[in-house]
Protein backbone atom coordinates (compact mmCIF):
# COMPACT_ATOMS: atom_id res chain seq x y z
CA UNK A 1 0.00 0.00 0.00
CA UNK A 2 2.83 2.98 0.76
CA UNK A 3 4.51 1.75 -2.38
CA UNK A 4 1.57 1.96 -4.52
CA UNK A 5 1.10 5.68 -2.74
CA UNK A 6 4.19 6.55 -3.33
CA UNK A 7 4.27 5.45 -6.66
CA UNK A 8 1.03 7.09 -7.65
CA UNK A 9 2.13 10.42 -5.91
CA UNK A 10 5.36 10.73 -7.39
CA UNK A 11 4.74 9.26 -11.13
CA UNK A 12 1.57 11.25 -11.10
CA UNK A 13 -0.08 7.86 -11.93
CA UNK A 14 -3.37 6.46 -11.50
CA UNK A 15 -4.27 3.69 -9.46
CA UNK A 16 -4.15 0.65 -12.00
CA UNK A 17 -0.51 2.22 -13.04
CA UNK A 18 0.38 2.68 -9.62
CA UNK A 19 -0.46 -0.95 -8.44
CA UNK A 20 1.67 -2.13 -12.19
CA UNK A 21 4.46 -0.13 -10.44
CA UNK A 22 4.51 -1.64 -7.13
CA UNK A 23 4.61 -5.43 -8.48
CA UNK A 24 7.30 -4.79 -11.10
CA UNK A 25 8.87 -2.90 -7.89
CA UNK A 26 9.02 -5.76 -5.84
CA UNK A 27 10.03 -8.31 -8.93
CA UNK A 28 12.68 -6.53 -9.91
CA UNK A 29 13.41 -6.60 -5.79
CA UNK A 30 12.76 -10.53 -5.79
CA UNK A 31 14.89 -10.84 -9.34
CA UNK A 32 17.89 -8.88 -8.07
CA UNK A 33 17.98 -10.20 -4.80
CA UNK A 34 18.34 -6.66 -3.76
CA UNK A 35 16.70 -7.06 -0.23
CA UNK A 36 19.54 -9.42 0.25
CA UNK A 37 21.91 -7.31 -0.38
CA UNK A 38 21.06 -4.66 1.21
CA UNK A 39 20.46 -6.51 4.48
CA UNK A 40 24.34 -7.26 3.89
CA UNK A 41 24.93 -3.66 3.85
CA UNK A 42 22.68 -1.21 5.31
CA UNK A 43 24.02 1.88 4.16
CA UNK A 44 20.60 3.57 4.13
CA UNK A 45 16.63 3.02 5.08
CA UNK A 46 14.69 -0.01 3.84
CA UNK A 47 12.28 2.53 2.50
CA UNK A 48 15.08 4.40 0.60
CA UNK A 49 15.81 1.24 -1.38
CA UNK A 50 11.86 0.94 -2.31
CA UNK A 51 12.28 4.63 -3.45
CA UNK A 52 15.07 4.10 -5.53
CA UNK A 53 13.65 0.77 -7.34
CA UNK A 54 9.85 2.59 -7.56
CA UNK A 55 11.85 5.94 -9.39
CA UNK A 56 13.59 3.04 -11.52
CA UNK A 57 10.82 1.87 -12.65
CA UNK A 58 8.82 4.89 -13.47
CA UNK A 59 11.95 6.09 -15.15
CA UNK A 60 11.93 2.53 -17.56
CA UNK A 61 7.89 3.55 -18.08
CA UNK A 62 8.87 7.13 -18.97
CA UNK A 63 11.15 5.81 -21.61
CA UNK A 64 8.88 3.85 -23.22
CA UNK A 65 6.69 7.06 -23.97
CA UNK A 66 9.93 9.10 -24.90
CA UNK A 67 8.68 9.99 -28.25
CA UNK A 68 5.48 11.22 -27.64
CA UNK A 69 6.90 12.77 -24.56
CA UNK A 70 10.28 14.96 -26.72
CA UNK A 71 7.33 15.87 -28.94
CA UNK A 72 5.03 17.26 -26.50
CA UNK A 73 7.94 19.26 -25.12
CA UNK A 74 9.34 20.83 -28.49
CA UNK A 75 5.56 21.91 -29.05
CA UNK A 76 5.66 23.67 -25.40
CA UNK A 77 8.80 25.34 -26.36
CA UNK A 78 7.57 26.60 -29.09
CA UNK A 79 4.53 27.73 -28.30
CA UNK A 80 5.89 29.64 -24.70
CA UNK A 81 5.76 33.03 -25.73
CA UNK A 82 8.79 33.74 -22.81
CA UNK A 83 10.28 30.24 -22.98
CA UNK A 84 10.33 26.96 -21.36
CA UNK A 85 8.93 26.83 -17.88
CA UNK A 86 11.92 25.49 -15.53
CA UNK A 87 10.36 24.39 -12.04
CA UNK A 88 12.73 24.04 -8.73
CA UNK A 89 11.35 22.01 -6.34
CA UNK A 90 14.09 21.66 -3.90
CA UNK A 91 17.90 21.35 -3.24
CA UNK A 92 17.66 18.48 -2.78
CA UNK A 93 15.58 15.93 -4.52
CA UNK A 94 16.09 13.37 -2.32
CA UNK A 95 14.83 14.65 0.86
CA UNK A 96 11.26 15.44 -0.81
CA UNK A 97 11.39 11.50 -2.28
CA UNK A 98 11.73 10.33 1.75
CA UNK A 99 9.05 12.47 2.58
CA UNK A 100 6.26 11.67 -0.11
CA UNK A 101 7.06 8.05 0.70
CA UNK A 102 6.76 8.84 4.59
CA UNK A 103 3.68 10.24 4.00
CA UNK A 104 1.71 7.49 2.33
CA UNK A 105 3.65 5.15 4.52
CA UNK A 106 1.81 6.89 7.20
CA UNK A 107 -1.86 6.77 5.63
CA UNK A 108 -1.17 3.44 4.70
CA UNK A 109 -0.82 2.30 8.35
CA UNK A 110 -3.73 4.66 9.88
CA UNK A 111 -5.71 3.15 7.29
CA UNK A 112 -4.95 -0.40 8.92
CA UNK A 113 -4.69 0.57 12.11
CA UNK A 114 -8.56 1.74 12.00
CA UNK A 115 -9.31 -1.37 10.16
CA UNK A 116 -7.83 -3.73 12.16
CA UNK A 117 -9.30 -1.60 14.98
CA UNK A 118 -13.27 -1.99 13.27
CA UNK A 119 -12.95 -5.21 12.76
CA UNK A 120 -12.08 -6.20 16.79
CA UNK A 121 -14.50 -3.93 17.76
CA UNK A 122 -17.66 -5.41 16.03
CA UNK A 123 -16.50 -9.29 16.89
CA UNK A 124 -16.99 -8.10 20.52
CA UNK A 125 -20.31 -6.79 19.87
CA UNK A 126 -18.92 -2.88 20.13
CA UNK A 127 -19.93 -1.36 17.15
CA UNK A 128 -21.39 1.99 18.44
CA UNK A 129 -17.54 2.32 20.06
CA UNK A 130 -16.17 2.41 16.29
CA UNK A 131 -18.97 4.25 14.61
CA UNK A 132 -18.55 7.10 17.39
CA UNK A 133 -14.49 7.08 16.30
CA UNK A 134 -15.38 6.74 12.68
CA UNK A 135 -18.06 9.43 12.92
CA UNK A 136 -15.87 11.80 14.90
CA UNK A 137 -12.45 11.30 13.26
CA UNK A 138 -12.75 10.21 9.87
CA UNK A 139 -16.39 12.35 9.12
CA UNK A 140 -15.94 15.44 11.25
CA UNK A 141 -19.18 15.01 13.32
CA UNK A 142 -19.89 16.16 16.54
CA UNK A 143 -20.27 14.90 19.34
CA UNK A 144 -24.17 15.74 19.67
CA UNK A 145 -24.49 14.98 16.00
CA UNK A 146 -22.71 10.77 16.61
CA UNK A 147 -24.84 10.48 19.75
CA UNK A 148 -28.45 11.83 17.79
CA UNK A 149 -27.23 9.46 14.98
CA UNK A 150 -26.69 6.52 16.82
CA UNK A 151 -29.49 7.49 19.28
CA UNK A 152 -27.22 7.02 22.35
CA UNK A 153 -26.60 9.60 25.53
CA UNK A 154 -24.25 12.03 24.34
CA UNK A 155 -21.99 10.90 27.43
CA UNK A 156 -21.73 7.37 26.75
CA UNK A 157 -21.15 8.95 22.80
CA UNK A 158 -18.04 11.05 24.30
CA UNK A 159 -16.63 8.19 26.79
CA UNK A 160 -16.42 5.90 23.33
CA UNK A 161 -14.87 8.32 22.11
CA UNK A 162 -12.29 8.33 24.45
CA UNK A 163 -11.77 5.25 25.24
CA UNK A 164 -12.05 4.03 21.31
CA UNK A 165 -9.45 6.79 20.30
CA UNK A 166 -6.79 5.48 23.40
CA UNK A 167 -7.35 1.96 21.88
CA UNK A 168 -6.06 3.25 18.13
CA UNK A 169 -3.41 5.02 19.68
CA UNK A 170 -2.50 1.82 21.54
CA UNK A 171 -2.96 0.00 18.24
CA UNK A 172 -0.83 2.45 16.06
CA UNK A 173 2.25 2.07 18.72
CA UNK A 174 2.04 -1.83 18.95
CA UNK A 175 2.02 -1.63 15.02
CA UNK A 176 5.02 0.65 14.26
CA UNK A 177 6.64 -1.36 16.88
CA UNK A 178 5.95 -4.61 14.89
CA UNK A 179 6.76 -2.74 11.52
CA UNK A 180 10.37 -1.87 12.94
CA UNK A 181 10.86 -5.71 14.43
CA UNK A 182 10.29 -6.92 10.79
CA UNK A 183 13.21 -5.00 9.61
CA UNK A 184 15.44 -4.23 12.01
CA UNK A 185 17.86 -6.88 14.07
CA UNK A 186 16.66 -7.45 17.84
CA UNK A 187 19.61 -5.53 19.43
CA UNK A 188 18.86 -2.53 17.54
CA UNK A 189 14.91 -3.07 17.78
CA UNK A 190 14.51 -0.62 20.84
CA UNK A 191 16.59 2.12 19.65
CA UNK A 192 14.62 1.93 16.19
CA UNK A 193 11.24 2.17 17.62
CA UNK A 194 12.06 5.17 19.93
CA UNK A 195 13.13 6.88 16.91
CA UNK A 196 10.11 5.74 14.43
CA UNK A 197 7.75 6.36 17.48
CA UNK A 198 9.48 9.90 17.74
CA UNK A 199 9.47 10.46 13.86
CA UNK A 200 5.74 9.74 13.93
CA UNK A 201 4.68 12.02 16.85
CA UNK A 202 6.92 15.07 15.13
CA UNK A 203 5.16 14.91 12.05
CA UNK A 204 1.18 14.06 13.56
CA UNK A 205 1.71 17.11 16.28
CA UNK A 206 3.20 19.48 12.84
CA UNK A 207 -0.52 17.93 11.20
CA UNK A 208 -2.94 18.58 13.55
CA UNK A 209 -2.62 15.97 15.64
CA UNK A 210 -4.15 12.58 15.36
CA UNK A 211 -7.50 13.31 14.97
CA UNK A 212 -7.05 16.04 12.06
CA UNK A 213 -4.94 13.74 10.16
CA UNK A 214 -6.81 10.16 10.29
CA UNK A 215 -9.56 12.84 9.10
CA UNK A 216 -7.40 14.31 5.99
CA UNK A 217 -6.18 10.86 5.02
CA UNK A 218 -10.18 9.37 4.78
CA UNK A 219 -11.18 12.59 2.78
CA UNK A 220 -8.40 11.95 0.65
CA UNK A 221 -9.36 8.60 0.40
CA UNK A 222 -13.03 9.45 -0.44
CA UNK A 223 -11.88 12.21 -3.15
CA UNK A 224 -9.19 9.96 -5.09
Amino acid sequence: DPVCRFAARWGRVGLQDAEDVAAQTFEAILKNQLLARWESNRSARLRTLLCQVVRNVLANRARQLETRERRLREYTEQTAGDGPLVVHESSDPAVIEDDTFYVAWIEALLTKCIDCLMTDLHSRGKGDHFRVLYGRLCEGLSTPDVSQALDIKMTAAENYFKSTKKRLADLLKLTVREHVERYTDEHEADDEFRREWATLGDYLQKNGGLELTVRRVYQESATS
